[in-house]
């Protein structure tokens, strides 16, 4: 089965659009509480400058920047320079940060670095739910995006991993946002998320017409550095799960450019990341389960039909024994293998356009039991396990957007700005989704005419007849009369077969 989805592609006007743009704003005063005129605002992604600012003549300013986390520095006549590190940008939403210079004293001529706490809450937050970043996530130590979602107040999931329901509804009304374009199927590895946000009540008109509430992920982007990481972990050595995974990331910028002051600013970055998870169960049983011994299957294969000593014939597996079967800590025939790639360029065209393109592949193999809630599925692992089928799923994702800021982005008390538009800016995003499933048997795969053969049943037309008892009146002794009725077909033999 092949499905595929061309998601929404939006165009968005003023200084900030519906998902993907946030801004910083905030007042600047000095020392007595009087509005800093001029003032410089200047954001940084490590040692690389993002962007900037300047104050209008109430002291206000307003920065339009990416999710993520940031430094932010404040400068003006008169003053040290004050750098906020660890300021975390939120997805969609507007953050506030005002700022205040102290009694300026002895210039130092140095920047001076203090850390950013956050607010205990957003100013003009009306949603309920959740943000996380990814300090946030790597602290809780669960890979599932859905078990991290399920924490918030107002969501459940049935099981770890499992679709997450909002506020009681249905798990299929749960709508699923990455970068600003909504999506359906795998969602990307916990590695990859900046920021995850679970929005369970006071859903804003953003997001249009929803029955439930919203995950949003917003994933990482470049690095002002160069770094990457490796992980691996395997608990093969450990128990019978065989549970194995190994990951990287790499990150850095491609072209960087020196400003007038001697800022570096990232003309072109990347960041590549893989995963790669192999378990041999991926749903622990919670019981032992019971399997057939592989000399019993053999002889199930081959012999599948036992004659009864009085006539007639019932099925070989009828008739097993303790000694027939094995007691096993893992279901067996339950691999389950994945792949993820991602990857993501940010392209810095001139001070006024970027551009972002990225993208993401996942590839699925499960063995599954069939009808794993019926009983059914008990005598399917017990007698036959060995054929379980697979779910292959592959999964293609891209996303390009494209940002032009309109105006002068500065401040608008500079002399050379003429243009009657300032802090604007509108974004194109297209977002394209392809999903191929197939699901299968691991030996028929699409031969449909080879499902259910077992074999060949060899049998015998045996002629039946009707019996009748009388009295031989010249020999005064019991007869017994035979009369043909027709035929019987009795099992013969049996050949297994090879397909």
């Amino acid at each position: 089965m092949t499905r595929t989805l061309l998601v929404s592609i939006f165009l968005i006007f003023g200084a900030t659009s519906v998902f993907a743009q946030q801004t910083i704003f905030g007042v600047i005063t000095d020392e007595i509480g009087d509005p800093v005129i001029g003032g410089n605002i200047a954001v940084y992604n490590g040692e690389s400058f993002v962007t900037g600012s300047s104050t209008d003549i109430d002291g206000n300013y307003r920065i339009s920047v990416d999710p993520g986390e940031y430094e932010v520095e404040f400068s003006y006549v008169g003053y040290d320079p004050q750098r906020l590190r660890g300021v975390e940008v939120l997805a969609g939403q507007e953050n506030n940060l005002n700022f205040r210079f102290e009694d300026a004293g002895v210039l130092l001529g140095e920047v001076v670095v203090v850390d950013y706490k956050a607010p205990v809450m957003g100013v003009d937050e009306t949603s309920q739910g959740m943000t996380l970043t990814s300090k946030d996530v790597k602290k809780l130590g669960s890979r599932s995006i859905n078990a991290i979602a399920s924490l918030s107040a107002g969501a459940s999931s049935a099981d770890e991993g499992d679709a997450v329901s909002l506020r009681g509804g249905r798990t299929n009304a749960t709508q699923y946002i990455i970068d600003g374009i909504r999506v359906t199927g795998t969602l990307v590895t916990e590695s990859d998320i900046d920021q995850i946000q679970v929005v369970t009540g006071g859903v804003e008109a953003k997001y249009g017409d929803l029955s439930s509430g919203v995950i949003s992920i917003t994933t990482k982007g470049p690095s002002s550095k160069f770094n990457g990481f490796v992980e691996a972990e395997t608990s093969r050595f450990l128990d019978d799960y065989n549970n194995n995974l190994i990951g990287a990331s790499l990150s850095g910028p491609l072209i960087q450019r020196t400003l007038a002051n001697d800022d570096k600013q990232t003309v072109l970055g990347y960041r590549l990341s893989g995963r790669y998870t192999y378990n041999e169960d991926d749903d622990a049983p919670a019981t032992d389960i019971v399997y057939i011994t592989d000399e019993t299957r053999e002889r199930l294969e081959n012999e599948p039909i036992q004659r009864l000593d009085g006539g007639g014939f019932l099925p070989r597996a009828a008739f097993l024994t303790e000694d027939d079967v094995q007691i096993l800590d893992a279901q067996p025939f339950e691999e389950f293998e994945r792949i993820d790639l991602s990857g993501k360029l940010d392209a810095r065209l001139n001070e006024a356009i970027d551009v972002t393109l990225s993208g993401n592949y996942t590839r699925r193999n499960d063995r599954f039991t069939p009808s794993e809630a019926s009983r059914t599925a008990d005598n399917w692992r017990l007698l036959n396990a060995h054929n379980n089928p697979y779910d292959l799923n592959q999964l293609y994702r891209g996303n390009f957007r494209f940002r032009h800021r309109l105006g002068n982005q500065a401040s608008v008390l500079d002399t050379n700005n003429t243009s009657l538009i300032s802090n604007a800016l509108y974004t194109v995003q297209v977002g394209f989704q392809r999903t191929d499933q197939l699901v299968q048997d691991t030996r028929h795969q699409d031969r449909f005419f080879d499902y259910g053969y077992i074999g060949v049943f060899e049998n015998d037309n045996v002629a039946t007849y009707d019996t009748d008892i009388f009295l031989n009146p010249i020999t005064n002794e019991l007869d017994v009369e035979f009369t043909h009725n027709g035929y019987r077909n009795t099992f013969q033999s049996f050949t297994p077969g090879t397909q």
